[in-house]
């Protein structure tokens, strides 16, 4: 016979396992992060609209048969005097995978400011601000905003980018060149068809 010690202790490993099996399971693979960073409040709703609408666009890159996108809202607003997204903003400038980012032109003139051509990227020739941003002011991303609160995007404007990275910063090249990549076809994707309805939540 097994001592009560032994069959508790079974026990307890059992629970922990199932635990960590059943987390892992739960656990969304994101193939794209998008970060959302604003000036202007951006709330939850808004947020994941944005990813429902942002999948679209979005390949498969994980190879799992699903699209999901990770949108990270660190909109920092005088309103608010958000802490909580100013945090997750330095947090993300130091992730790897958030390579895409949306922005007002509030927050991309703080952009702008504090780093320039080290975090604004020009290689893709994107058509709007000296090519480092495409505008997202009357396309389908609208509706991420307005079906929350009817015409808030005529209160702003706002622009997807790439981000600037460097591959030799970090010991994952691989890993990094991949996420460029991605984001890269993602934001192509967007500015060549930039209207499609069916894309709206």
């Amino acid at each position: 016979y097994y001592s009560k010690f032994t069959i508790a202790f079974l026990l307890i490993v059992g629970v922990i396992l199932g635990i960590g099996i059943s987390s892992c399971v739960g656990r969304t693979d994101y193939d794209m992060t998008i970060v959302l960073y604003f000036k202007t409040y951006i709330n939850s709703t808004m947020a994941e609209n944005i990813a429902t609408i942002a999948e679209e666009y979005c390949e498969d890159t994980n190879g799992d048969g699903e699209v999901n996108v990770l949108v990270i809202n660190c909109s920092i607003t005088d309103k608010l005097a958000d802490s909580d997204g100013a945090t997750r903003l330095l947090g993300q400038f130091q992730n790897e995978e958030a390579i895409c980012y949306i922005v007002d032109t509030e927050a991309y003139d703080d952009l702008n400011t504090n780093f320039g051509k080290d975090f604004l990227y020009d290689g893709m020739g994107l058509p709007d601000c000296n090519g480092t941003a495409y505008k997202l002011n009357g396309t389908v991303f609208d509706a991420a905003f307005n079906t929350v609160s009817e015409g808030y995007t005529n209160n702003f404007d706002y622009y997807m980018l790439r981000r600037s990275i460097s591959e030799k910063s970090t010991a994952n090249k691989k890993d990094v060149r991949e996420h460029i990549n991605n984001a890269e076809v993602f934001i192509r994707a967007v500015m060549a068809d930039p209207y499609f309805e069916s894309k709206q939540p």
